[in-house]
């Protein structure tokens, strides 16, 4: 028998020491000096930009759409959504005509870069790393649900699609070895409880997480969305063992996360559950909220 148990994990997230380089830029934003920004930007070493490169995009989108650059900003809008699709400037630093951009900007790349997410995702399948295949096909049927994907009618079959592959990605996993037959010889008698069941059967503990470390999370972003908590949960399989035979984000923290956390997932380790003394596999659902220190 399976049985399903919750557990909550707050994780604390700072800000990493290469952000600290982008304080004086944001400064100059905040004041409206955006020609200043741009020039401070590019006297950044490459290796600060790469760190950042998402945030100092951004603060390019901002300054160049205030400088009235509208053009300039378009290619660096179509950049930070072909590295994270899922991306949003939801802040209230960021106006509206901004993140209309970015709807406009991924409405039109959609198309392709879920295409190309879904063939990457079936040439796993097809090398049956079925565990990745998950992984993949998952993100590829968020991305085909996005809001700014309602109405296009090749997204909602290439979703279709998703799922079938989900569905046999899935069945393709191997299962749980079940709980060894306790031998009745060495069963001692036990008393039955008021419902004719032994008290030994009625008893029921869930697994207890002996290693279940959670990935650093650094990731940077422009302005006050730095502040912005996160929530997502991922399930995992646990099996007679206390090992994890499989992990699946069932809501997604951050697009630039997610991988981590089941990549981590996948090596924790428990007390296995038990019904009655004997070990059984279990599925547990760890809830992870990623907030800023005060």
């Amino acid at each position: 028998m399976r049985v399903a148990t919750t557990i909550f994990v707050v994780c604390m997230w700072t800000t990493v020491a290469a952000q600290s380089a982008l304080d004086p830029i944001k400064a100059l934003y905040g004041s409206a000096d955006y020609e200043g920004v741009l020039a401070a930007i590019d006297r950044l070493p490459p290796d600060e930009r790469s760190k950042n490169l998402v945030s100092i995009d951004l603060l390019r989108v901002l300054c160049l759409t205030a400088l009235g650059r509208p053009s300039e900003a378009t290619p660096l809008i179509e950049g930070i959504l072909t590295i994270d699709p899922f991306y949003d400037p939801a802040s209230a630093d960021v106006p509206p005509r901004i993140r209309n951009a970015f709807s406009d900007v991924r409405r039109r790349l959609l198309p392709r870069i879920a295409r190309a997410m879904y063939l990457d995702a079936k040439a796993t399948f097809d090398k049956n790393a079925y565990l990745e295949a998950i992984d993949k096909f998952e993100r590829v049927r968020r991305l085909s649900g996005h809001p700014d994907a309602k109405g296009d009618p090749d997204l909602a079959d290439l979703a279709t699609v998703a799922d079938g592959f989900l569905e046999l990605s899935r069945a393709a996993l191997p299962k749980p070895a079940p709980p060894p037959e306790p031998d009745p010889s060495r069963t001692p008698n036990r008393p039955a409880s008021s419902t004719g069941k032994s008290l030994a059967t009625d008893s029921l503990t869930p697994p207890i997480a002996v290693r279940q470390d959670l990935p650093a999370w650094t990731q940077t972003v422009a302005g006050a969305q730095i502040a912005l908590e996160l929530r997502g949960a991922v399930e995992v399989d646990i099996d007679v063992a206390g090992s994890v035979v499989a992990a699946r984000i069932v809501q997604s923290v951050h697009a630039a996360y997610d991988k981590q956390l089941l990549d981590a997932a996948r090596h924790w380790q428990y007390e296995p559950a038990r019904r009655g003394g004997e070990a059984i596999p279990a599925t547990k659902r760890v809830d992870v909220v990623l907030r800023p220190r005060d």
